[in-house]
This record gives C-alpha cells, sequence and structure tokens, in this order.
C-alpha cells in the first residue's frame, strides 16, 4: 500500500527502544535514496537531554519522490495522547516535533516541551498526516503500570477524531524486552502486554504484538504438551500461529466444557526458552517489520504477510472447533509413515483438540499416541468414546481400548495394516 504512493509517511512512537529502530531503519533507508534531513540536525543546541526529543527524516529518491519517518518520543504517553488530543485541529500534532527536559535538573517538576518548527517536516506536502502510525506506549508508567488501561482508549480518541485524516494503517505495538533496567523487569513487560492485548481486543485496535513468551505461556496453560519447536523457528516466533492455536484450544474447551485452566504464574515454561531481551536485536527485527509494512500494508514478526485479524482468527477458530468434533476431527490426523518406518510426529493441534475434547490427561495421552503408528492413531482417535461412570479416568478408558483393540486387532483389519507390535 505505502509503496504506491508518492509521499508514503510512517510515524512511529515509543522509548529509547523505538529510537534504535528510528535510527535502524532510517539508516537503511538512507543508503538507498539520494538524500536524506534529518530534524536532530536542524535542532538548536540544548542542555536538555536529547534521549527525550522527537525526531524526524524526510528522503529523497532519484525519481522525485519523497517520504518521510518520524519518531514522537513517549516521555509520559498518557501526557502526550491528552495533548494530542486536545489540539482543534485532529492531525495537527502529527507534525509537532517537540524537544523535552528539564530546565533545571535539579527540580524534576520543571520537565517542559518547546516546539521544534523547520519547513522540511512543515511542508503543506505533509498536511494530510502520516499514512502508518506504530504506536508504542513505552515504558514511563511501569511497573506499577496504569498507561495500558489509560492509553487504549486515548488513542482510540485519537483516532476517531481524526475521522477520514487518520492513518489508513495503524498499529498499537507491544514493549520490547529489556536486558537490564533499575525498577523494571521482564515480567512486569509480560503483564504489560496482557493488559494491552485485551484492551486493543475490546477496543477493536489493531495489535501489534512483540511478545512470543507470553502467548507461549498461554498456550502452555491450555495445552501443555506445545512444543517450543513448532512456534519459535529461525529466531522468530510464529505470532500469528500462536494466536490462532489459543484461539482454538480456548474455543473448543468452551464447546466441550472443559474445566479451568491453571494460573499463568503457575505455568512452567521450558528451560530452553529462547533469549530474546537483546533491545538491540528487538530494534532490528523491528525495523525489518517497518520495511515490510511500507510495501505490503501489514508485517508478520519481521516477514512480510497479510495476517488474519483478531475477529477472522476468532470466528474461524469457533467454526473450526464446531464443525470438526470427534471423527472428523481425528480425520485430520496425519496417516503418513516416514521411510524408516516410525510412526510420524504427532500433529499437535488435532491431538490437543482430541484432548480436550474428551477431557484426556495431556503428558500420558501423547505417551500412548506416540507409540502408535499413523493409522492405529487415527483409528483410535476416530473410535474412542468415553462416558464417566464410577468415578473412572478419561486417560484410563483410553488405556484399556488401546489393549482392547491390541488384543483383538481390530484397529488392523479397518486399517488394512499388518500386525505388529507396538
Amino acid at each position: 500500500m505505502l509503496a504506491n504512493l508518492t509521499r508514503p509517511w510512517i510515524l512511529l512512537t515509543g522509548d529509547s527502544n523505538w529510537r534504535k529502530v528510528f535510527k535502524l531503519l532510517t539508516e537503511q533507508l538512507a543508503n538507498e535514496t539520494q538524500a536524506v534531513r534529518y530534524a536532530h540536525e536542524t535542532m538548536p543546541k540544548s542542555t536538555w537531554d536529547a534521549r527525550w526529543f522527537d525526531d524526524d527524516a524526510v528522503f529523497d529518491t532519484k525519481s522525485g519522490r519523497h517520504f518521510r519517518v518520524s519518531l514522537r518520543f513517549m516521555w509520559n504517553s498518557t501526557k502526550r495522547l491528552e495533548l494530542w488530543n486536545s489540539d482543534g485541529n485532529s492531525i495537527v500534532w502529527t507534525n509537532q516535533i517537540l524537544l523535552c527536559g528539564h530546565k533545571d535538573p535539579r527540580l524534576a517538576a520543571l520537565f517542559s516541551c518547546v516546539q521544534h518548527r523547520h519547513p522540511d517536516f512543515s511542508d503543506e506536502i505533509w498536511s494530510s498526516g502520516p499514512h502508518a502510525l506504530v504506536f508504542a506506549h513505552g515504558l514511563w508508567s511501569l511497573p506499577h503500570n496504569r498507561s495500558c488501561e489509560e492509553t487504549g482508549p486515548l488513542l482510540k480518541s485519537l483516532i476517531t477524531r481524526a475521522g477520514g485524516q487518520a492513518p489508513k494503517i495503524v498499529r498499537w505495538a507491544s514493549n520490547f524486552l529489556i536486558s537490564a533496567h533499575p525498577v523494571i523487569t521482564n515480567r512486569d513487560i509480560e503483564h504489560d502486554r496482557a493488559c494491552q492485548r485485551s484492551q486493543a481486543q475490546t477496543l477493536k485496535l489493531p495489535f501489534m504484538d512483540l511478545g512470543g513468551p507470553d502467548l507461549f505461556r498461554e498456550l502452555l496453560r491450555q495445552y501443555p504438551l506445545a512444543e517450543l519447536e513448532d512456534y519459535y523457528k529461525n529466531g522468530v516466533w510464529q505470532l500469528e500461529m500462536l494466536k490462532l492455536d489459543i484461539e482454538i484450544l480456548d474455543a473448543h474447551r468452551a464447546e466441550a466444557g472443559a474445566p479451568y485452566v491453571i494460573p499463568l504464574d503457575e505455568v512452567k515454561m521450558p528451560a530452553t526458552m529462547p533469549a530474546t531481551s537483546q533491545p538491540m536485536n528487538q530494534a532490528q527485527v523491528m525495523a525489518n517489520m517497518m520495511r515490510a509494512l511500507g510495501s505490503s500494508g501489514a508485517v508478520l514478526n519481521g516477514t512480510a504477510a497479510v495476517p488474519l485479524s483478531a475477529a477472522q482468527i476468532a470466528v474461524s477458530a469457533q467454526a473450526l472447533a464446531a464443525r470438526l468434533p470427534g471423527a472428523a476431527l481425528a480425520a485430520a490426523a496425519p496417516v503418513a509413515v516416514g521411510a524408516t518406518g516410525v510412526p510420524a510426529p504427532l500433529d499437535m493441534r488435532t491431538i490437543a483438540l482430541w484432548v480436550s475434547k474428551w477431557k484426556l490427561e495431556p503428558v500420558k495421552t501423547k505417551a500412548l499416541l506416540e507409540k502408535l503408528t499413523p493409522p492405529r492413531r487415527r483409528f483410535i482417535m476416530q473410535n474412542f468414546k468415553f462416558v464417566a461412570e464410577n468415578g473412572s479416568l478419561p486417560v484410563v478408558k483410553l488405556e484399556e481400548y488401546i489393549r482392547e483393540c491390541e488384543k483383538t486387532s481390530s484397529w488392523d483389519a479397518v486399517s488394512g495394516e499388518a500386525a505388529a507390535p507396538v
């Protein structure tokens, strides 16, 4: 979408990690264009700390096109959003480059901002506002965070007020994990992401989720047999797959009347969880995401893609859970055997739905199914039924059913598979 515009403009907001994204992105783009003009190069000398300043960059191509990347630093997301919402012109804030700091470092109450004006960044060609807004509220309010609850409604109001002038692409981005901080921990950030995810769904704000670990924790809560390798590949979290699987499991648990899952803080994470807390690495990933955003209009964890919306995921998940009970779920199970004759890997999503349907114990069920060849596994999943009686457990009945099939060879008669030791 943005690649087809004459003067595309992406506006980023966030903390120091997003400043790294801005720096990496503009450096990459500068190498591919004829000229670049930075706002920080025209700013007056100041005794204030420039790490709290906004920044901007305008690029010129040989073909005469112009495009722009802006950074608005979130020294306090609530205050900035309130300020932007108070402007009479609904998008005038997009062109405001603020320099903020302390008039007297000894007096924190004197923190204030002045506006930096320069023709390159207030030209009439930019009067219609940015085409894409990636908004991150930063770490200012953590660890005792209220910014998630406050930021969501204010951001929604800002976009609504802009009406037809609102950016065509809007993403409410989660915070980066951090490698070190005197007060804030990554656990605080994960709680913030969970709050933000809920708020985004309630307010119908498109959410750019940078948090693979907490999504994986939620998946493990619903399905303890989930394998890390299925959701973290080549250094990248498969976020849309995680979200979709969580939606499917949640919908199916609700339909089957499964008991409540354990609290998140009781979920045991794998000892081999990837180290994803290096801000600079994350900034590089985000810079790549911004480049993809400029060409495709949507991004997926560093790779250009067009992911389903949250609503589409929820609808498709519920529909899948509703139309694939029992035998149909089992029919979707893998049937191929590897060249070595070893049973093929289990289809974790299909197994998860089946386990949830019959309220089986996940670890023991997986151990039982892993011993079976795919045709026998499929037969079991198609034909096993459980009716509670005398306090019997589903997994005990499953064991008994497998032993019965082994004794009678009923699964071989149906599948055409020769009898073989299991």
